[in-house]
C-alpha cells in the first residue's frame, strides 16, 4: 500500500507539470504564463512532495524525481515545440520552448522543496530525540559515577577503619608481648636469687 502510494504521487507529479505545459497558456510575445494556474499546480507539486517522504527513502525518492524531472523535460521539447506553440517564427517557438522547459524544472523544484522539508521535519524530530536520549544517558551516567564515588568513599572508610583496627591489634600484641618479656624476666631474675640463696645456705 505505501509503495502503491508512493508511485502514486510520482505519478501526480509528472502528471501535474506535463498538464501544466497545456492549462498555463504562454504568451507568444513575451513569454509570460497565467500566474494564478502555475501558482496552483506549484503548490500542489509542494504538497506532493511533502508527503512522499515518508513514503520511501530520501536518496530513493530523489533518484526518481530526477528521471522523472528528465523525462518531462525531454517530452516537453518536442510535444511543446510541436504541438503547443503554434507560431510561424522559429525563434519565438524557440524562446517559447525554453519557457516551458524552465516551468517544468520549477515545479519539481517545488516538490523537491516539500520532499526536502519534510526530511528537514523529520532530522529535527530525530535530532530532538536523540538530544534527550543523550541527556537520559548522560544522567543516568552522572548518577552512576555518584553512586560508584559513594561506594569507593565508603570503601575507603572501611579500609581505614581495618587499617586502624589492624594497627590497635597490632599495638596490643606488642603490648602482651612486652609485658610477657618482662614476667619471663622477673620469673628467671626470681629464679636465679633463689638458686643463688640456695647455693649459699648449702656452703655454710
Amino acid at each position: 500500500m505505501k509503495s502503491a502510494l508512493f508511485y502514486l504521487n510520482l505519478f501526480a507529479i509528472f502528471f501535474i507539470v506535463q498538464l501544466s505545459n497545456f492549462v498555463t497558456k504562454l504568451n507568444e510575445q513575451t513569454g509570460d504564463i497565467n500566474f494564478s494556474i502555475f501558482f496552483a499546480l506549484a503548490v500542489t507539486n509542494f504538497l506532493l512532495g511533502f508527503i512522499l517522504s515518508p513514503q520511501s527513502n530520501l536518496e530513493k525518492t530523489i533518484k526518481f524525481l530526477t528521471i522523472l524531472l528528465f523525462s518531462s523535460v525531454l517530452i516537453t521539447i518536442p510535444v511543446g515545440y510541436n504541438y503547443i506553440i503554434f507560431v510561424p517564427q522559429r525563434e519565438i517557438k524557440i524562446y517559447l520552448t525554453i519557457n516551458m522547459v524552465f516551468k517544468n524544472i520549477l515545479l519539481f523544484a517545488f516538490a523537491y522543496s516539500g520532499l526536502i522539508i519534510t526530511e528537514l521535519k523529520k532530522l529535527k524530530l530525530k535530532n530532538y530525540e536523540l538530544t534527550n536520549e543523550l541527556d537520559k544517558i548522560n544522567s543516568e551516567t552522572m548518577q552512576n559515577i555518584k553512586k560508584a564515588e559513594l561506594h569507593l568513599y565508603e570503601a575507603k572508610l572501611q579500609a581505614n577503619e581495618m587499617l586502624e583496627n589492624a594497627k590497635l591489634e597490632l599495638n596490643n600484641l606488642k603490648n602482651g608481648k612486652k609485658h610477657i618479656e618482662n614476667e619471663i624476666k622477673e620469673f628467671i631474675k626470681t629464679q636465679w636469687e633463689i638458686i643463688k640463696n640456695f647455693e649459699k645456705s648449702n656452703s655454710k
